[in-house]
């Protein structure tokens, strides 16, 4: 989530985008998110470098991590969010009025609907942000096709694969018995 935030962070501030009226959020641009999220991280960097030893939770202990693995953690979870969105940017037929950063934007921000929600996947509720913020530069006929493709590419197609390894684990552990 550190990196989503971090990512969205940055952003929603250099690339700022209006919020549809239809959303009935109470600011008319994503920046206040921006700011909100990048405090948010900023908080906890300040916070990992004070505290020292772990975290206590009644009987359970967090470790926290050193500050260079959270950073690389950040920076790896934030390439991670990015890539997800290059892989629908290249699915898309975005005009050329829509920048990359631009659309990591919308993208971002229907990731964070579609958590919000609580819907599993933020299934229908991620797709139907997307179709509703590229609906002023591209009809929803052109981005519906692509957004299954890449429900399929990206969330359909690991969890086939994971679930051929972990029988193909499991006829291998069944042999072994025998």
């Amino acid at each position: 989530m550190l990196g989503f935030l971090v990512l969205a962070g940055m952003v929603f501030l250099l690339e700022p985008m209006a919020v549809p009226r239809v959303l009935h959020l109470p600011f008319s641009s994503v920046r206040p998110i921006g700011v909100i999220f990048l405090l948010f991280v900023a908080a906890y960097f300040i916070w990992n470098l004070w505290k020292k030893g772990p975290i206590r939770i009644r009987s359970w202990e967090f470790d926290l991590p050193s500050p260079g693995l959270l950073i690389a953690q950040v920076t790896l979870a934030s390439l991670e969010w990015a890539v997800g969105g290059s892989a629908l940017y290249a699915l898309l037929p975005v005009p050329p009025e829509l920048s990359f950063p631009g659309f990591l934007g919308i993208y971002l921000l229907a990731l964070w609907a579609g958590m919000a929600s609580q819907v599993p996947g933020g299934l229908g509720v991620f797709e139907t942000l997307v179709v509703l913020l590229l609906s002023p530069i591209m009809p929803a006929t052109n981005s519906l096709g692509p957004l299954l493709v890449y429900r399929g590419i990206y969330y359909i197609l690991p969890l086939c694969l994971a679930a051929a390894l972990l029988g193909l684990q499991e006829i291998h552990r069944t042999r072994r018995r025998a």
